[in-house]
């Protein structure tokens, strides 16, 4: 990982986004925590993909990203993704969601 990524101006906090999430809605973001409640599984159709909680100091945030990455619990990393606060894929509806195109380990 080269110093350029990890050391961000622009990376946020979990509770900063809750803070104000119409403001985030729909936008690239860089957000940086800890792993909490880590889940691999493999949808109906047979493609993996990962679940987990962004934790931050105060609040967390859910994260989805296609496939195993390896990931564990406790893991301090950084997530760079499309925060929602509000998705819906048919019936359902997730809240508070990035789906992270990249998660680096810090």
């Amino acid at each position: 990982v080269t110093p350029e990524v990890t050391a961000r101006s622009d990376t946020l906090l979990p509770e900063t986004i809750l803070s104000a999430p119409q403001t985030f809605d729909g936008k690239e973001v860089w957000v940086q925590g800890v792993v909490t409640d880590l889940r691999k599984r493999t949808s109906r159709r047979g493609n993996p993909y990962t679940t987990f909680t962004l934790s931050g100091p105060v609040q967390g945030l859910r994260v989805y990203i296609p496939g195993h990455p390896p990931l564990k619990e406790g893991l301090k990393v950084l997530v760079k993704g499309t925060y929602r606060h509000e998705k819906k894929v048919g019936r359902r509806v997730f809240r508070d969601e990035i789906t992270a195109r990249l998660v680096i380990p810090l």
